[in-house]
């Protein structure tokens, strides 16, 4: 009950041969339609077409033998079929490579490899490998009503540990080069203005921060825990200094003799308790400590 057409052997219910295309179904325009062929050797794809031209736009399956031993998705978009999706017999998947290393391998030179997306065009994050960056995580513009919006939001569950396990939650290993620039393990910014920086020794710290305060300011923002301060000409009494975090370490280094911080001991909202007020001159410092409510003198220098 075989039928053969092209061969006079039919090996299957329907068996068709040709050295061109084995079956193909078109449309009135001559070329949208479906080619299902055997191709030559062990090759063999399955392309599907919707234009008037032979290079019109179309979708192809191939498989080992059109494309170097590989399978592959191939797209037309007018100017002939390109692998857009590459399969190895090994199970390694490449999108813009023929050559896929891993499971999952995605090459682009120039632009992020994936997108991770909420709202189409407007919610999204972006992952890219580059020469000078493993990994670089950018994306949309963030907003928010209520609540916090993250940058990064990393929260590991490491509850079903037992016996004598232990857990870290970042672990960071850089391989230390023979480099002469600035080495760090770690540099947190805002606005590209270093916050907090470790080294490759581990030592840590916050950029020094300079600030020069105004006419009759009574009180100043922290931007650092490390500030250099400048009085006005007229002279500053500083009663509260705001923007503190809990636990906090500020050490203020004064350049004149222009600055007063007045002494607290109610402990107010970013108020200052201290053991006398402390009035600056060139090159003296004050250290405090903040409770997350208001601050503590630690230490300064003689007064």
């Amino acid at each position: 009950g075989n039928v053969g057409i092209g061969t006079t052997a039919p090996g299957a219910d329907l068996h068709i041969h040709s050295t061109v295309a084995d079956l193909l179904v078109r449309s009135s325009n001559s070329y949208s339609g479906v080619n299902i062929s055997a191709g030559s050797g062990n090759s063999s794809y399955i392309s599907l077409s919707s234009h008037n031209a032979p290079d019109g736009n179309g979708l192809r399956l191939a498989t080992p033998g059109t494309n170097g031993g590989r399978a592959s998705f191939d797209i037309n978009s007018g100017s002939g079929y390109s692998t857009i999706v590459t399969l190895q017999d090994g199970g390694n998947v490449g999108i813009g490579t023929t050559g896929p290393d891993r499971k999952l391998d995605a090459l682009d030179a120039s632009n992020p490899q994936i997108r991770l997306t909420t709202t189409d065009g407007t919610v999204y994050a972006d992952l890219q490998n580059s020469a000078t960056s493993l990994l670089a995580l950018s994306g949309s513009t963030l907003s928010a009503s209520s609540g916090t919006a993250y940058g990064l939001n990393f929260t590991p569950n490491f509850s079903s540990l037992s016996g004598t396990a232990g857990y870290t939650a970042l672990f960071v290993n850089a391989t230390d080069g023979a480099g002469s620039g600035t080495e760090n393990l770690l540099d947190l910014q805002v606005g590209s203005a270093s916050k907090f920086v470790i080294n490759n020794q581990g030592a840590h710290g916050s950029p020094n921060q300079t600030l020069t305060l105004g006419a009759s300011a009574t009180t100043f923002a922290v931007s650092s825990n490390v500030m250099t301060v400048t009085g006005d000409a007229g002279g500053n009494t500083i009663a509260t200094i705001t923007a503190g975090v809990n636990g906090q370490t500020l050490t203020i280094i004064f350049v004149d003799a222009l600055v007063t911080i007045s002494d607290d001991n109610t402990h107010a909202a970013n108020s200052v308790d201290l053991s006398s007020a402390f009035t600056s001159a060139d090159d003296t410092v004050l250290r405090l400590i903040f409770d997350g409510t208001s601050w503590y003198e630690a230490s300064r220098s003689a007064n």
